[in-house]
């Protein structure tokens, strides 16, 4: 199975990109970058949070019930409003307290104004719950499964690029504040270049 990061960043490359640059009054590169940062920064998230029984019992409930991933065959419908994802309740569910630090974080290394990031990260969000849930019906995933994928894609991309989800593993584990966030501009810059390009092992 492919590394669910880099092929969430396929996931969102091309029109889509255009189409969410559109909806939140971005351009395309700035949106890219975000992108290119709020991905492994959720699914790092996701890893964690399925690290305990609880938490991985939790996520494949969601899944189960409301992400079959069909929502990916009309992310237009998504992306301009018209299907009701419930993008802002999957971010409070995935990072908790953690939603404003990852929120800021994105905002100052993009430039981004708030706004436009909020709405980013609420399309995305679903997009992404969808992507695992395609994944989890394709591939007959149980629970372990499933967070099995997640915690094996977040560790090989920590091999190949140490830095950058050491630092996301930083801000998922404090306040987002201090040294994380005084590097935040060398890391959304590092992030562009990985992940936007098709990262390479």
């Amino acid at each position: 199975m492919n590394n669910i990061v880099d092929a969430l960043m396929n996931q969102f490359s091309g029109e889509i990109t255009n189409q969410i640059s559109n909806q939140i009054g971005a351009d395309a590169s700035q949106t890219q970058s975000a992108l290119s940062q709020f991905i492994p920064i959720m699914t790092k998230a996701l890893a964690n949070n399925s690290q305990n029984q609880g938490g991985a019992s939790a996520l494949f409930n969601a899944i189960s019930k409301d992400h079959s991933g069909g929502l990916l065959n009309n992310i237009g419908n998504l992306i301009t409003g018209a299907s009701n994802a419930n993008g802002s309740g999957i971010l409070g569910h995935v990072f908790a307290s953690k939603l404003n630090p990852v929120h800021g974080f994105i905002t100052k290394t993009t430039g981004l104004n708030p706004q436009a990031t909020s709405k980013l990260m609420e399309v995305a969000a679903p997009i992404v719950m969808g992507f695992l849930g395609k994944e989890k019906q394709q591939n007959n995933l149980d629970q372990n499964g499933l967070a099995s994928i997640l915690q094996n894609s977040t560790q090989q991309v920590q091999q190949t690029d140490p830095k950058n989800m050491g630092l996301i593993g930083s801000l998922l584990d404090r306040d987002g504040d201090g040294q994380v966030m005084d590097n935040v501009a060398s890391m959304g810059a590092s992030l562009l270049k990985n992940w936007m390009s098709g990262r390479r092992n």
